[in-house]
């Protein structure tokens, strides 16, 4: 577990998204859709970022919504909670194929952070 993670210490001037409209990351894969985008096009931005695993970390461990560090907050959770084959993660593990990301160094991520909260769901 990394422990405290202080989110004023990311240095979220490098992001990728950096000067973006942030709603963007707080849309749902189906309004995405009708913009002509999709979570790939998110997760190309992401991953290509040098600070993408400081950012899922946040999301993590603090945002209950929107897209952080390439993973939306359904995918989060599913892997927070362990599930295995889901619609989700069949999304996810199929995205990252494209990206050549491995789903096991995500799901690291994901678990060794502790969140700040619950998912109602």
């Amino acid at each position: 577990m990394h422990g405290y993670l202080d989110r004023k210490k990311v240095e979220w001037e490098l992001a990728s998204c950096r000067g973006l409209d942030t709603e963007i990351f707080y849309k749902a894969r189906t309004e995405l859709l009708e913009e002509g985008l999709s979570y790939g096009h998110l997760r190309r931005m992401c991953f290509a970022c040098p600070i993408w695993e400081e950012c899922l970390r946040v999301g993590v461990r603090y945002e209950q919504f929107g897209f952080w560090g390439g993973l939306s907050e359904d995918e989060r959770r599913h892997i927070f909670a362990r599930k295995t084959e889901t619609k989700v993660l069949t999304w996810l593990k199929r995205d990252l194929s494209y990206l050549n990301v491995s789903y096991a160094e995500i799901a690291r991520v994901v678990l060794d952070n502790e969140r700040d909260f619950t998912f109602s769901k």
